[in-house]
């Protein structure tokens, strides 16, 4: 199973030990990375594939070479590797059938945002140049397209329309050859019941049961026969259909915190039975 988008380390691998204890015998490969937008998480995995924007030319011996990376959708900035340590499955990547890893600039651009990126291939061979527009092959991209996939991804594109997101996850459930039927779409955590009635409607059309509403369950989750420490101000909130403050992560509001992810859990690992995304013990 792949998950692409926003989701929490500690919540996979507790997805993944709910799994487990039901005797479903299936692994979580975490694809996630906090903060990426969405064509960045597209182009990793393969979906709408990152391109080499200048030619370039790559050295027999295996060296850090400089390189433009865009998304093949409108040049748009991608930035994959800006924000994470580890590769997320992105490495190693092919480019004109030449093998090798792209790293990435931890800073990123604000104007732009936009940050360098290296590539180094993996054996000694000879001079290469590269054309613009080649398109990079990921191996998120060679090796996940027959997982069951969990999507969530939205919040770091503030300018972006409901349809479009919409069509962007269609783009992902359309690149899952075998699995086309078997997913998960988990909803934006930000809004409330009247801000997100388009939303909620176009997303429950286009995928029915697929689509999870983490915003409504947890606005209408019951505090007050709970564990969890509540405040008036929080039933306030969840009257609005707001997430309430208190399962949100404090420096990051469009983040669920620890509290949140285990609340939302069940309903998440029910929502991967109902739809198949499993297969039954």
């Amino acid at each position: 199973m792949q998950s692409a988008g926003a989701t929490n380390l500690k919540f996979a691998s507790e997805l993944q030990n709910k799994l487990y204890e039901n005797n479903y015998k299936i692994n979580i490969t975490n694809l996630s990375v906090k903060g990426e937008n969405i064509l960045t998480i597209l182009g990793r995995i393969g979906v709408i594939p990152f391109k080499i924007n200048k030619d370039v030319t790559i050295p027999a011996e295996p060296k850090l070479v400089e390189i433009d990376i865009v998304s093949i959708e409108n040049d748009a900035p991608v930035y994959p590797l800006a924000v994470i340590s580890n590769n997320a499955n992105f490495n190693p990547v092919s480019i004109d059938n030449l093998v090798g890893k792209i790293g990435g600039d931890n800073v990123i651009n604000p104007l732009t945002g936009k940050n360098k990126h290296y590539f180094l291939r993996s054996k000694k061979g000879k001079d290469f140049t590269i054309k613009k527009g080649a398109l990079i092959q990921t191996n998120s991209d060679d090796e996940y397209k027959n997982y069951s996939h969990i999507i969530w991804l939205g919040e770091n594109d503030t300018q972006i329309d409901y349809q479009n997101l919409s069509n962007y996850i269609q783009k992902i459930v359309n690149s899952l050859e075998n699995n086309h039927n078997r997913y998960l779409i988990l909803g934006l955590t930000t809004g409330d019941n009247n801000s997100m009635a388009e939303y909620d409607k176009l997303m429950e059309t286009n995928f029915g049961t697929h689509y999870i509403n983490i915003r409504k369950y947890l606005s209408e989750f019951d505090l007050s026969n709970s564990n969890i420490n509540y405040t008036e101000s929080n039933l306030y909130e969840q009257k609005q259909g707001k997430i309430p403050s208190c399962f949100l992560n404090e420096e990051n509001k469009t983040l669920l915190n620890d509290i949140g992810y285990k609340t939302v859990l069940d309903y998440v690992y029910q929502g991967l039975v109902n739809n198949n995304c499993v297969l039954k013990p």
